[in-house]
């Protein structure tokens, strides 16, 4: 019996050949800044979420997947622009030490959510307004390539 040898041959068209169409998608973030410093942001109120949260700035730098000393730096930041101290510390103890909000941190935190609550929707809406039939072609992904 003979071997018969197929050969197939793949064929790909090159992202530049390709049409395929992708949705325009906005996005938006909110901060305060003090004389072009910035004073509050999602970030930094996260990072106030989860000390709260976990008792621990290292817990919290852990999750925000940061050095310690830069969550610290953070948080020192914050407070020398809002005044009061916005994070109690405990060490030791029965209960093991830990930190918490103060009632001024959480009200920051409240009021913050406040401003920005709503306003990626409201940017949604006036983007589908004004964008409703708008389209681009979609950008290769050169890492997808490598991969084929």
């Amino acid at each position: 019996m003979k071997n018969t040898h197929k050969i197939v041959q793949r064929v790909t068209r090159s992202p530049t050949t390709q049409t395929r169409c992708a949705t325009i998608s906005p996005r938006c973030k909110v901060w305060l800044e003090l004389d072009g410093q910035v004073v509050l942001s999602d970030w930094r109120v996260e990072l106030l979420e989860l000390i709260e949260e976990t008792g621990s700035l290292t817990r919290a730098a852990k999750r925000l997947k940061v050095p310690y000393r830069t969550a610290w730096y953070k948080l020192k930041d914050i407070e020398e622009c809002w005044g009061p101290k916005l994070v109690v510390t405990a060490s030791g103890g029965l209960k093991g030490g830990g930190s918490h909000l103060t009632p001024e941190a959480q009200q920051i935190i409240a009021r913050f959510r406040r401003v920005t609550t709503g306003v990626n929707q409201m940017v949604e809406e006036r983007f589908r307004n004004q964008f409703a039939d708008f389209r681009l072609a979609k950008l290769p992904n050169h890492h997808q390539e490598e991969k084929q």
